[in-house]
C-alpha cells in the first residue's frame, strides 16, 4: 500500500513540474519595451514614445504612464487604450503576437525628463501571468534650447503642383510649366470646382472666383510666393450655351450649337453665314453643306443643310465609296424607264434611310438592290447596293446603251470630213480648168 502510494504521489510531483515548467517557459516570451524616437529634442518640438507588448499567442497588459506636465504636453495618443485622466493604458492583445502603441508628446521647457511606464499586470492569453515587470519601465529626454538658425533666403518658388476639378477635365493636361488652360462644361453649370495644390509649402493662393455663367469665362488663379512673386494660372471655362437657331424635321425641333471647338467633319470646312438676325457656322463641301445640331434630348449630330431654302433636309448617314462620300436619293423612276423590264420599284434601306429603288426580278439576285446616290461633287447617278454588307458599286443597265451620246459626235466628226474631202476635190477640178 505504502509503495503504491508513493508512487501516485511521485506522478502528482511530476505533473506539477511539468505545468509549472510551462508557465515558466510562457512567462520567457513576453516582453514589454518603451522608447524614445530622439534623446535630445529642442524646446517646442516633439518626439514620439513607442511601447512594444510582445508574447507568443497573445496577451493583456494594464499599464500606468506617467510624465511631468511642466516638461511635457501629450498631444497624441491611442484614445481607445489610454485614459488620459488617469494615466491608464490597457492593452488587450487578444490572439495577436504583438502591439505597438504610440505617443507624441511636445516638449515644453529646458531641462532633463523621464516619462515612467509602471506595469501593474502582465499576463498570456493562456491566463499564465508574465514575471519580471515589478519596476517600472523608463525612458529619458533631454530637453534643451532652441538654437538660431542662419537665415535663409525666402523661397521665390510661386508654381502650382496641381488642380484638380471634379466637375470637367482640364485641356492640356495640368502640368505646373503651362499657365493657360480649357475646360467644357454642360449647360447651367454655376461653378467650377476645383482645389489648388502650391508646389512650395511657404506659398499661398490668392482668393479666386469660380462661378460661372453662359458661354466663355476666364478663372484666374494666382500663387504667390514667400518673396512675394507670383505666377497666374488662367482656366478658360466654357459653359455650353443655350441654342438661339432652330430648326424642324421631321417633328424634331433641332437647335444650331454654338461652340464648334472640338467639332470637326473631314474635308468639311467651317464657314459663318448669316440666317435671319443670326451667325451660324455651316461645314461646307465641295457640294454637301452640314449643320451641327443638338436634339430636345441633348444629342448631338450634323444634319443635311439646304443653304437656298434654309431648312435642314436629314441626318447625315453618307456611305464612303472610292474615297468619297455618297447620300442617298429618292429613284425618280421617270428617268429611268429602261429599268421597269427587269426591276420592281421597291423601298430601299440604306445608311439609316428608307428610299425608292429597284429590286431585281430575278431570284438569284435578291440580296442586291438598286439605288440612287449623290456624290460629294453633287452627281446622282445609280449603284448596286449589296444589302449583306452595306456596300455598293457603280451600275449601268444594260438599257441604257440604247441612248448613247456619242452618235451625234461620231456623226458630227464623220460629216466634218466629207466635208474636207469635198473642200480638196473642188481645189483639184479648178486647177484643172485653168491648166
Amino acid at each position: 500500500m505504502k509503495k503504491t502510494l508513493r508512487k501516485w504521489l511521485a506522478a502528482v510531483t511530476a505533473l506539477m513540474c511539468i505545468i509549472t515548467c510551462r508557465q515558466q517557459v510562457l512567462a520567457a516570451q513576453g516582453t514589454i519595451k518603451m522608447t524614445a524616437s530622439r534623446s535630445e529634442v529642442e524646446i517646442g518640438e516633439t518626439f514620439t514614445l513607442t511601447i512594444d507588448i510582445e508574447c507568443k499567442g497573445g496577451s493583456m497588459a494594464d499599464m500606468s504612464l506617467s510624465y511631468s506636465s511642466t516638461y511635457l504636453e501629450l498631444i497624441e495618443c491611442p484614445e481607445n487604450d489610454y485614459n488620459r485622466s488617469n494615466g491608464r493604458l490597457l492593452v488587450d492583445a487578444a490572439s495577436s503576437d504583438k502591439e505597438t502603441k504610440t505617443f507624441v508628446f511636445r516638449t515644453l521647457a529646458k531641462g532633463s525628463t523621464t516619462v515612467y511606464l509602471s506595469v501593474i499586470k502582465f499576463v498570456s492569453i493562456e491566463g499564465s501571468e508574465i514575471s519580471g515587470y515589478g519596476n517600472s519601465l523608463t525612458t529619458t529626454v533631454n530637453i534643451v534650447e532652441k538654437t538660431d538658425k542662419p537665415d535663409e533666403k525666402p523661397s521665390d518658388d510661386a508654381t502650382i503642383k496641381n488642380i484638380s476639378i471634379t466637375n470637367g477635365k482640364l485641356e492640356p493636361d495640368f502640368s505646373p510649366e503651362i499657365t493657360k488652360y480649357k475646360v467644357y462644361l454642360p449647360e447651367k453649370t454655376g461653378k467650377l470646382d476645383l482645389t489648388v495644390y502650391t508646389n512650395s509649402e511657404k506659398a499661398t493662393v490668392q482668393d479666386y472666383d469660380t462661378s460661372l455663367s453662359e458661354g466663355w469665362n476666364d478663372v484666374m488663379i494666382t500663387c504667390v510666393a514667400e518673396d512675394s512673386s507670383t505666377r497666374t494660372y488662367v482656366i478658360r471655362a466654357y459653359v455650353e450655351e443655350e441654342p438661339t437657331v432652330f430648326y424642324e424635321l421631321n417633328g424634331q425641333r433641332l437647335g444650331v450649337v454654338k461652340n464648334l471647338d472640338k467639332v470637326e467633319y473631314e474635308r468639311f470646312k467651317k464657314k459663318e453665314t448669316k440666317t435671319g438676325g443670326d451667325t451660324i457656322t455651316v461645314f461646307t463641301g465641295s457640294y454637301f453643306r452640314l449643320l451641327y445640331l443638338v436634339n430636345e434630348k441633348g444629342e448631338k449630330d450634323f444634319y443635311l443643310y439646304d443653304k437656298n431654302k434654309n431648312k435642314v433636309t436629314e441626318l447625315f448617314r453618307p456611305l464612303t465609296y472610292n474615297n468619297m462620300y455618297y447620300v442617298a436619293e429618292n429613284a425618280n423612276y421617270s428617268g429611268y424607264p429602261y429599268m421597269e423590264e427587269d426591276f420592281i420599284r421597291t423601298k430601299v434601306r440604306i445608311a439609316d434611310r428608307e428610299v425608292d429603288g429597284w429590286s431585281f426580278r430575278d431570284n438569284s439576285q435578291q440580296e442586291f438592290e438598286i439605288v440612287c446616290l449623290t456624290d460629294e461633287k453633287g452627281d446622282t447617278q445609280l449603284y448596286k447596293l449589296d444589302t449583306r454588307d452595306n456596300t455598293v458599286q457603280r451600275y449601268v443597265h444594260p438599257g441604257k446603251k440604247e441612248n448613247r451620246n456619242d452618235l451625234p459626235v461620231y456623226v458630227y466628226i464623220t460629216g466634218g470630213r466629207a466635208g474636207l474631202v469635198m473642200i480638196a476635190l473642188a481645189i483639184v477640178m479648178i486647177n484643172r480648168k485653168k491648166n
